[in-house]
């Protein structure tokens, strides 16, 4: 059935006579004599939204309305009563056989079954009653992105930031949700859809999304059949319910979604329009004080409003939220190396010093790293945003006082192979070891240094002594240039040291930190190690 308000809206705002032709599923004529209506009487997008069914049926007479005289009148309220408590599962072919039933008064004949649901397709057209009978409470919730977008503002340069809103619905109740996010990608797309259901109360049998590729893939490159995205289908089933994306190139399949997105362009969207916002969470603020305004508006003939109707019906039929909220997670395989730490994302974690050689299980959330071994959970730690290459480490990991075990690194280890390289290798290999905050995470420095012995054992012992002399910061990333110098004859190993003459070098100032040494970029160039021009 037509549509009359949203048409109304459509023209006031300009759309074009196709665009609403493919919207609201209407002919060009009929979009004609409603803006006929529209022009004449010089309505506004609010007014429209004001009007109620008698108005409406008094702009829009139904030709045939003077049908009803001669036939007897079917009890439309009671019927419609009766489909709603049962989730619209009373057909009217039963309606009209009960309706048909007992015998017609005198004068008066019953309509045809065709007559009987076209006089109830406009009751529940003049109603507002139409996406509630087709759907069963609690069943679907119907999600999409909002066509228009909003911004935020930054105050002291006013560059702004496109805000995306996701729009979801119930349509049986009619509730609606809507908040803003800063993209479109598949973490804001579960994000949103967690924050729905929390404004909801709880989790419908189905989601309907469009067929953004945040909701399916195809399954095949050369073939319009589309299955749903992985992760999408992980979340779904974690939530125990379902996604059956709309049908291409079907707009009917998603028109509940399309009513919402209307609503939430016109009331939201348009209405903060002239406001600015520095925060994505102030924006956020004001757009949910209006989803509770529209909410709680009268609708549907001013009988009731979207609360009041989800509590009613609908709220006994979504399902309990999940003690846990979801998180998206990624697996992954390490090793668990020496010093009893793993590698994930560039980053290191330590596990129980026993399962060195092993190789586990990691789960990566957004907030945790979880390792398993067994399918036994042996580790977790809070997941690191730091520099790459950074340690998290659980002290109780590791061995008793770091004993030598024939698998596990530990000082002893170490301070008896820099031994047999020389006296200054020992003294860089106990700095870095001293300096660590937990000795572990110094293992792997140590024996990324000690390893370039292998095929370079005095040139190693040079640099590191020459390291001491100079007061440089013992690392990794010191011993390396400075044998890179050595090799290249920047520096003489047996040129007299600074100790010797008396001559020091100026070297770039160094500024202590918790981890080390901070130096400038001119550290590393060839005057900041020799003293003297590169050649």
């Amino acid at each position: 059935m037509v549509d009359h308000k949203r048409i109304m809206s459509l023209l006031i705002q300009g759309v074009s006579y196709s665009d609403i032709a493919a919207r609201c599923r209407c002919s060009r004529a009929t979009i004609s004599k409603i803006n006929r209506v529209v022009k004449d009487h010089q309505f506004t997008v609010n007014q429209v939204e004001t009007l109620g069914p008698e108005e409406l049926a008094g702009l829009f007479p139904d030709q045939r309305s003077g049908v009803s005289a001669g036939f007897v009148e079917p009890d439309f309220t009671a019927i419609t009563d009766r489909r709603i408590r049962r989730g619209g599962k009373s057909t009217l072919k039963v309606e009209w056989e009960r309706y048909t039933a007992a015998d017609a008064p005198p004068g008066l004949r019953f309509y045809s079954y065709q007559q009987f649901c076209a006089r109830f397709n406009d009751y529940a057209q003049v109603h507002n009653l139409t996406e509630k009978l087709s759907h069963e409470p609690g069943q679907c919730l119907f999600v999409d992105w909002a066509g228009s977008t909003m911004a935020l503002v930054d105050p002291l340069t006013d560059q702004t930031t496109k805000v995306s809103v996701f729009v979801a619905c119930l349509p049986y109740s009619g509730m609606i949700f809507a908040k803003g996010f800063l993209d479109e990608k598949l973490s804001s797309w579960l994000r949103a859809h967690q924050d729905a259901f929390a404004y909801l109360g709880g989790v419908p049998e189905i989601i309907v999304p469009d067929n953004t590729s945040t909701a399916s893939v195809r399954i095949h490159v050369d073939e319009a059949a589309r299955k749903v995205q992985e992760t999408y289908f992980a979340f779904a089933d974690y939530h125990d319910c379902a996604v059956v994306p709309t049908r291409v190139n079907r707009p009917k399949d998603k028109a509940a979604v399309e009513t919402a997105v209307g609503i939430v362009d016109r009331w939201v969207i348009e209405y903060l329009e002239i406001e600015q916002f520095h925060s994505l969470t102030e924006l956020n603020e004001a757009i949910a004080t209006r989803i509770d305004h529209i909410n709680a508006q009268p609708f549907r003939g001013g009988e009731t409003t979207r609360f009041a109707e989800l509590a009613a019906f609908e709220a006994p039929h979504l399902q309990s939220l999940p003690e846990r909220a979801w998180t998206q997670s990624v697996w992954r395989k390490a090793k668990v190396a020496p010093d009893y730490h793993i590698q994930v994302d560039h980053r290191r974690y330590s596990v129980p010093y026993t399962y060195v050689g092993t190789t586990v299980d990691v789960q990566l959330t957004d907030t945790e790293v979880l390792i398993s071994a067994d399918n036994q959970r042996i580790a977790a730690h809070h997941r690191n945003t730091g520099r790459k290459g950074s340690y998290t480490t659980d002290a109780t990991h590791a061995p008793a006082n770091h004993q030598l075990t024939a698998s596990v690194w530990s000082r002893d280890r170490f301070i008896n192979w820099a031994t047999r390289i020389g006296p200054a290798t020992v003294q860089v290999i106990t700095a870095i070891l001293d300096a660590a905050r937990i000795e572990a995470q110094a293992y792997a420095t140590c024996n990324n240094i000690l390893a370039r012995s292998k095929q370079q054992r005095q040139r190693l012992e040079d640099a590191c002594q020459q390291i001491l002399d100079r007061g440089l910061a013992p690392s990794y990333t010191s011993v390396r240039t400075m044998m890179q110098a050595l090799a290249s004859n920047r520096i003489n190993p047996t040129t007299p040291r600074p100790a010797e003459t008396g001559d020091i070098p100026e070297l770039p100032s160094t500024v202590a930190s918790r981890s080390g040494h901070v130096r400038g970029p001119d550290h590393f160039r060839a005057t900041g190690l020799t003293g003297q021009e590169a050649r």
